[in-house]
């Protein structure tokens, strides 16, 4: 952070003069003419400042001065990230949205490294199933791996196993954050499981089948096979996206943006540009100004007899 301060020569003085004689604190700001690069994150600091970038390769090493990174400037194609695309089926009452106290997880559908694996609750869906594939017109054509487990624990239990097994360093979701994560999370906790222990037709010309939400429950009992494939298709589906789309494009920004790359994923277009300004000030030896704050907008009271 830089700090400018009044060009008065009396700050100083006066300050400790202040302090001494009545013994109260002295607001700085009244003496501060601007604050600069104050709001940047410590982490974009330290990579710009060392010229680190989250989508290129390194050589690390440890000296007794620290953490040496130094940059394979041979290395041009990105590192192969394992990815996990994952999807959950729930019940619901008629009418309402999928609540996490109640509800129970009917299936989990997975994708990682190209292989598909379905793991089905047998409390939810009576029928077994030994075998699954998914098939469309397009060159998108897997098949999945089926597990039968006897309740939600078992669940569960066989999920988180098998990322800890495989240990994905992405996990992709339709609406994970606001959905998926935090039911499974709220989930795992009923049983008393800690997790911290344990688009699509338009670009892909790929149509992943849709279930009614009002039919799932009913669906789960009289047509299982249905409800496994509707399962597996969002897996084939987000897993796709992401590899052919999203994938080539934050491990792209990851090489020129100093965040890392979530941020780069969910930062909007100004914020971006932003980073990639601070860096080529920093080459410039320029202190970039603080962030332009608006007037406040001022409001009229209005008086009604």
């Amino acid at each position: 952070m830089v700090l400018v301060l009044s060009p008065s020569s009396n700050f100083v003085p006066t300050f400790m003069w202040l302090l001494r004689r009545e013994q109260r604190p002295v607001d700085c700001l009244d003496y501060t003419v601007d604050l600069c690069d104050y709001d940047v994150p410590y982490h974009v600091r330290f990579a710009i400042d060392n010229d680190v970038r989250c989508g290129q390769c390194y050589d690390v090493s440890v000296s007794s001065s620290g953490v040496i990174l130094e940059k394979r400037t041979d290395l041009l194609q990105r590192a192969e990230v394992r990815v996990c695309a994952f999807d959950i089926e729930t019940p619901k009452l008629p009418s309402k949205f999928p609540d996490a106290e109640y509800d129970l997880i009917m299936m989990i559908s997975y994708m990682v490294d190209g292989q598909g694996y379905l793991i089905i609750n047998r409390e939810c869906l009576g029928q077994r199933h030994r075998g699954l594939g998914v098939y469309s017109k397009t060159r998108f054509q897997e098949c999945f791996k089926v597990t039968n487990v006897k309740n939600e624990v078992e669940l569960l239990q066989q999920w988180f196993a098998h990322m800890q097994e495989v240990k994905p360093g992405i996990f992709v979701t339709y609406n994970g954050d606001y959905f998926d994560w935090p039911f499974i999370e709220s989930r795992a906790g009923y049983h008393g499981i800690k997790m911290s222990d344990a688009v699509t037709k338009a670009k892909l010309g790929y149509d992943p089948l849709e279930v009614n939400p009002e039919d799932m429950v009913r669906f789960a009992k009289e047509k299982p096979q249905m409800m496994a494939s509707y399962s597996v298709s969002d897996a084939v589906a987000t897993y796709y996206l992401y590899m052919t789309y999203v994938h080539p494009f934050i491990f792209s920004l990851a090489t020129i943006i100093p965040m890392w790359p979530d941020e780069v994923l969910r930062k909007g277009s100004g914020t971006l540009c932003e980073m990639l300004l601070m860096v080529q000030a920093y080459k410039a030896n320029v202190i970039c100004p603080s962030k332009h704050q608006s007037d406040p907008e001022k409001f009229y009271k209005f008086y009604f007899d």
